[in-house]
């Protein structure tokens, strides 16, 4: 079955390694190598864990360590099998991801409303893939990144798959969020769990891709590679920037956060930015109420976060954050109007502060 039949399977990768060069997973690496060393490798894996550490470079790496003509069961990297996985070209590797994801680039805050869902027809065709013998290696792999954007239809689907494999087959489900998936899935694969990078790692590779403001970014990320990667010095300036206008609001003054509200509906972007920036900063009030020698990740913003660590009691903080989540989930996961969401989020927490 040729790619232009298949718009939304794709072998296509943007980064590529083998599974030696992944650092700071040793728990994941363990589990994985232990399998491939004893020739079990499962027929469903999970890999599991924070965004941007590491879970999608090691299921490259796991396909080439299954497909490697050189280092079998290690993967050399170098091979022409390990170069055509990391091009994107080896016809027994296969992916399959939302098409909004494929748009945004790759892992991070899924925004805008194209298909953000993995739909059953994307695992059907998948499955007819596998069902094929293999073209050139000994097995076939399958990489599902963001599984738990997998429509209901669609996981009930690969469950069916999952009760009977094709021989000679591994699918590897890449997620930050496991608990959306079935948990009739989630039994049937084995698990690799990836934990969050050390800060002075995230901080070097930071630093070298030229951020001024890579402390902050490294702190911000909290373990994540991706995520302190993908800020930017605008983005930063702008979660400051609303952060401030955020602790300034007064309840009874409704322009206040009518504004707040408008400004960051100009698109899903900057509305993504606030409530990423709300979360942070409900955590670090939080972490203020318990221990105020804790360190904090909203950095310089100490002065205004004073007044609301002793103003906002644990229940409200508490409900603050499920506005935040609800808000979230309707702008990005059910389509919902940014500015409507936003206001109603914004009322919930002012309305309250009445009360």
């Amino acid at each position: 079955m040729s790619n232009a039949t298949a718009p939304n399977v794709s072998i296509g990768y943007r980064c590529s390694m083998p599974l030696a060069s992944l650092l700071h997973q040793p728990k994941a690496l363990r589990a994985i190598r232990s399998a491939l060393s004893s020739d079990r490798v499962p027929h469903g894996w999970m890999f599991t864990g924070p965004e941007g550490v590491g879970k999608e470079l090691a299921a490259i790496g796991l396909a080439q360590a299954l497909v490697c003509t050189e280092e079998p069961r290690v993967g050399c990297g170098t091979c022409a099998a390990c170069r055509k996985v990391q091009s994107g070209n080896h016809p027994d590797v296969v992916q399959v991801e939302a098409e909004g994801r494929q748009r945004e680039g790759g892992a991070g805050p899924r925004r805008g409303a194209a298909s953000r869902d993995i739909r059953v027809d994307q695992v059907r065709l998948l499955q007819e893939r596998l069902v094929l013998r293999p073209l050139e290696a000994s097995a076939r792999v399958a990489i599902i990144l963001g599984a738990d954007a997998m429509n209901p239809a669609a996981q009930n689907s690969l469950l069916k798959f999952l009760e009977e494999p094709p021989p000679a087959t591994s699918l590897v489900l890449v997620t930050d969020a496991p608990d959306r998936l079935l948990p009739t899935i989630r039994s049937r694969v084995a698990r690799a769990t990836f934990a969050p990078l050390p800060a002075p790692f995230i901080l070097v590779q930071v630093s070298a891709a030229g951020m001024t403001s890579a402390e902050a970014a490294t702190r911000l990320a909290q373990g994540s590679l991706g995520r302190a990667l993908a800020f930017d010095e605008a983005s930063l300036a702008m979660r400051s920037e609303l952060i401030r206008a955020y602790a300034a609001v007064e309840a009874s003054e409704t322009r206040g956060w009518l504004v707040l509200a408008e400004r960051a509906s100009e698109d899903r972007q900057h509305a993504a930015i606030l409530l990423d920036a709300l979360d942070s900063w409900h955590r670090d009030i939080a972490i203020q109420q318990v221990d105020p020698s804790l360190p904090i990740v909203n950095v310089g913003l100490e002065l205004p976060m004073g007044p609301m660590v002793a103003a906002i009691d644990p229940f409200s903080l508490h409900r603050r954050c499920e506005l935040v989540a609800q808000a979230r989930n309707a702008i990005f996961q059910r389509n919902g109007m940014v500015r409507l969401q936003l206001e109603r989020m914004f009322a919930g927490i002012f309305s309250a502060d009445l009360s």
